[in-house]
């Protein structure tokens, strides 16, 4: 198993990372997504999400929620059986 914190080519640095998550929260806030749904953008509002122009803008509430919703692993499969597995920084 390779360790991505050691062996992964490091593009970002921490802070730019971060500049990234603050840059995508201020566009789901302030300029929002195209919902199509009708039934998930209601919820969204019944969650305090507003609709402005047809595009449904996300609290910060939501976003932390959903990103605190993640799994601790991502299994990805090929067409040919074999699975990558991504968890805490690792690949395998």
């Amino acid at each position: 198993m390779a360790n991505l914190r050691k062996n992964w080519l490091q593009f970002l640095s921490a802070e730019e990372v971060k500049q990234i998550d603050q840059a995508s929260r201020r566009v789901l806030m302030e300029t929002g997504i195209r919902l199509e749904d009708e039934e998930i953008k209601q919820k969204l509002m019944d969650q305090g999400c507003a609709n402005k122009n047809e595009r449904i803008q996300f609290t910060a509430k939501i976003i932390d929620e959903a990103i605190s919703g993640l799994p601790a692993e991502v299994i990805f499969g090929g067409r040919n059986g074999k699975k990558l597995h991504i968890k805490d920084g690792a690949l395998a």
